[in-house]
């Protein structure tokens, strides 16, 4: 079977072409794969040749020299729920903040096990697209 992943203009969006279906998914690029939005869960989606542009990984999968992660939200929307708070421990998976965008509510959900360092907004707040939301040490 075949799937594609086609970028959307300059945004999150992409059309996820599996087979002869097509989907309307988020997807941030990382550097072996994707980690797509599909009705509000992240699946991790490696590819065979690793990343397609050679920019180095996207801001939203960084940690810093300190270790540090940054949780940014992949696309526009309205934060609807704030799921953790400053001292929480948190697992790989785990759900951290919930984002409205286009009527879907997106659970954006943590790439790695740690403690909440800060959250950076609130409940209703807009954010756009690389919005930082939480801080992960």
């Amino acid at each position: 079977m075949t799937v594609s992943l086609e970028q959307i203009a300059e945004s999150a969006r992409y059309s996820l072409i599996v087979g002869s279906r097509t989907y309307d998914v988020f997807a941030e690029e990382g550097p072996t794969g994707f980690h797509v939005v599909v009705d509000g869960r992240t699946i991790a989606v490696g590819t065979q040749t690793g990343r397609r542009g050679g920019k180095g990984a996207p801001a939203a999968l960084d940690v810093d020299d300190g270790g540090e992660w940054v949780l940014k939200s992949p696309m526009a929307g309205v934060v609807l729920e704030i799921l953790v708070k400053a001292d929480d421990e948190v697992n790989q998976g785990q759900v951290l903040v919930v984002v409205e965008a286009m009527k879907m509510q997106n659970e954006l959900r943590s790439r790695r096990a740690g403690t909440v360092k800060a959250v950076y907004v609130s409940v209703g707040q807009r954010v756009d697209q690389g919005t930082p939301l939480i801080v992960l040490l």
